[in-house]
């Protein structure tokens, strides 16, 4: 009876209002070395909260590889934390590896808790809005499972230390010189128009920003890029103020404003729009890569990120190609 009361209690008065968020996540800046070690240090403390008796949504569960956390302090970058929790394996972590922060009570279960600890994982359809926090965590294992275009995808629990030594590109142009590919490019219209490429994820990654491939004419104006799910829901973006176009016939690296961890394989859209007409970007002119999807989706805001419906087929010389990293 205890039991039943406490859980109607957290129901009613212990979850915070409803809103579907993306996890965040951060780095290790130094290598856990052992298993013992109290304290870790992180590229970013965002996110990362003690428990307040005031408020039981402040508890912070930390999840690097196949071990999760609880935080016991923060120090600025330097977290105290007890090791091997939930039962999870106490291990030596390497700098660099992905920290996923989530807000403690999500383990609880209550209203099927978001971090899943149990034998099962997630399959079929399912809709974004209708979850609390995304990617949910089955503990023991280290799955991911997300949903992404209306589907749950379940990314290898090996995966997630996985980084990108060099640029993902799609399409991808091969051996070809960048300079000859499309001529100089093509003027994009300002503010209304955003350009699309069908980005196929082979497996779970770490995306810290994306990348397009300018033409011969930079300088003037400045992009904008977004990642999508393939139902056209928005997961990252770069800076809202926009980037500065640079570097004529390469492709120009800008960093997502939140890096995003997106479980694979699975189908995504990077989408890149110009805030004016009179720089160049690139575009792939056939298909024939993978049978790629990708053009032109109008009226839109440069610098506004909002759901949209991504191409189902391909138009010439209005697929941008791009790169994650």
């Amino acid at each position: 009876m205890k039991k039943l009361i406490l859980a109607l209690s957290l129901l009613l008065f212990g979850l915070p209002a409803f809103a579907q968020i993306i996890a965040t996540n951060t780095t290790l800046s130094a290598a856990v070395a052992d298993s013992k070690s109290q304290l870790i240090v992180v590229a970013s403390a965002t996110g990362i909260n003690v428990r307040s008796a005031s408020d039981n949504t402040k508890a912070t569960l930390l999840y690097i590889d196949r071990e999760a956390m609880d935080v016991t302090a923060v120090n600025g970058t330097t977290i105290t934390v007890r090791r091997g929790a939930e039962s999870t394996p106490a291990t030596p972590h390497a700098s660099g590896a992905v920290v996923f922060v989530y807000p403690r009570y999500l383990l609880t279960n209550i209203g099927g808790g978001m971090i899943d600890n149990a034998p099962s994982f997630p399959g079929g359809s399912c809709t974004r809005g209708n979850e609390l926090i995304l990617p949910r965590i089955q503990l023991t294992s280290g799955l991911f499972s997300d949903c992404i275009g209306g589907q749950w995808v379940n990314g290898d629990a090996t995966q997630t230390t996985r980084t990108l030594f060099n640029l993902f590109r799609y399409p991808d142009p091969g051996s070809t010189t960048l300079s000859t590919i499309e001529t100089s490019g093509t003027a994009a219209a300002a503010n209304t128009e955003i350009y699309c490429t069908e980005l196929d994820l082979p497996y779970s990654v770490l995306i810290t920003g994306l990348a397009v491939l300018n033409g011969t004419t930079v300088g003037t104006n400045k992009h904008f890029l977004i990642l999508y799910d393939a139902t056209g829901n928005v997961l990252a973006n770069t800076a809202t103020a926009g980037t500065l176009t640079a570097g004529a016939s390469t492709y120009q690296k800008i960093n997502l404003v939140n890096k995003y961890y997106a479980v694979g394989p699975a189908r995504y859209f990077v989408c890149d729009g110009l805030n004016g007409t009179t720089d160049t970007i690139r575009h792939a002119s056939t298909g024939s890569n993978d049978n790629i999807l990708g053009g032109t989706v109008g009226t839109q805001v440069f610098g506004t990120a909002i759901k949209i419906t991504v191409p189902s087929s391909f138009t010439t010389v209005k697929v941008p190609y791009i790169a994650i990293f």
